[in-house]
């Protein structure tokens, strides 16, 4: 159990227990401990912040398209510029064995002009519903500056903070009585003030980590104290692979991982899961598992593999959380998830004159940003618990 770090005298103090907190949250067996905690500090209870997101240049094409067709329609333009090199996918994924160049964008149509079987490449029919991807725009010697970058300011998304509070109560002759503390303690009401500030900081690295999963951004009320949303709900309304109740597989985390790269993301380095879905996925990659030993985290209940999966050569640790639904498995990268303060970790006296106790009151108030989460993260969802005898 992590120590406080000080003795308490009881005066009207108020003592900042925030590196203990800290320190309780990294040794914790949960999801929070490998999250970092923001160096900046919120400044309102609605705390906004912009989305990181670099979405990959892709459209899909509305139409058939013979091999002589030199205008594509397409869902949306934006992607392209003239030059743009363009490789195609089938509506299924399949490779497309043709390179097109983009010469015009109309102005008005969602049509662009290009030119077919690009680089020696064999022009091929081009199905309704297949993917255009930008492979790059190259530019000619002594180009002017295009102004196609983005002046606009970044978008915002925004999350609420939330009160975390706990009391530790000592009764004037429980330190004695129940030999709480250094034998010879010259305090031993003190050292057993500082066993249970402990204790009630375990259990608020645990509802920290439970608000970080599943709580529900609600803005604060006269009658509602207001809390801080978690990662579930930065999932929803964004790549979702739906296991219809089926068991996990290659082929369900090579398309959570597709839907990930092309909504922009680049570094998908955290699958989150409950104990359940951990047991399959080593099933799964039982030849392919590295175990990871790394001193921060405690116990057996979280633990860290890395495996391979292939698909672009992507590497992802896996994370055991025992309190995340045992039906889903989150994709996501775990450098945009962030605890943000807004009031440090605190404790002061919260005895009234006259008690035959002392307390202690701990109130702190925090939030989580989720950037990007919801274009460039993949909740798994609908996945069978059952497990194979």
């Amino acid at each position: 159990m992590a120590e406080v770090p000080f003795a308490y005298g009881y005066e009207n103090k108020v003592r900042d227990v925030t590196g203990t907190l800290i320190q309780i949250i990294q040794d914790s067996p949960a999801y929070i401990s490998i999250i970092q905690t923001a160096a900046r500090r919120a400044i309102q209870h609605k705390h906004e912040y912009p989305k990181f997101v670099s979405a990959s240049k892709q459209t899909t094409t509305t139409a058939s398209h013979n091999t002589s067709v030199t205008t594509i329609a397409v869902a949306s333009k934006t992607p392209f510029r003239v030059n743009s090199i363009v490789r195609v996918l089938g509506p299924t994924g399949a490779d497309h064995p043709e390179i097109l160049r983009v010469t015009a964008i109309s102005p008005g149509a969602n049509e662009i002009t290009v030119v077919r079987g690009y680089g020696s490449t064999t022009a091929t029919a081009i199905a309704s519903g297949s993917k255009l991807i930008v492979v790059n725009t190259p530019q000619r010697e002594s180009s002017r500056a295009s102004l196609q970058g983005d002046p606009s300011a970044p978008t915002l998304i925004h999350n609420f903070t939330e009160i975390f509070d706990w009391e530790a109560v000592v009764s004037n002759s429980q330190g004695p009585v129940h030999g709480i503390g250094n034998p010879g303690s010259q305090d031993p009401v003190g050292d057993a003030m500082n066993f249970q500030v402990s204790l009630r900081l375990i259990e608020t690295a645990r509802n920290m980590n439970s608000a970080l999963i599943f709580g529900r951004a609600v803005e604060r009320t006269e009658l509602i104290p207001g809390t801080m949303g978690g990662l579930l709900q930065a999932h929803e309304g964004g790549n979702v692979v739906d296991a219809a109740a089926g068991n996990i597989s290659e082929k369900l985390l090579n398309d959570a991982f597709q839907k990930c790269l092309e909504g922009g993301g680049s570094r998908l380095d955290t699958l989150l899961c409950g104990p359940t879905q951990a047991r399959k996925i080593t099933a799964l990659y039982k030849d392919r598992l590295q175990i990871l030993r790394q001193d921060q985290t405690l116990g057996n209940v979280i633990y860290q593999v890395q495996a391979g999966f292939p698909i672009g050569g992507y590497i992802s640790t896996i994370v055991v959380d025992p309190a995340f639904p045992s039906s889903k498995i989150s994709i996501h990268d775990r450098t945009q998830v962030s605890l943000v303060p807004f009031r440090a970790m605190t404790d002061r006296p919260s005895q009234a004159p006259g008690d035959d106790f002392v307390a202690r009151r701990g109130v702190g108030e925090y939030t989580a940003e989720f950037s990007g989460i919801k274009e460039t993260g993949c909740l798994i969802s609908n996945l069978s618990t059952e497990i194979a005898a």
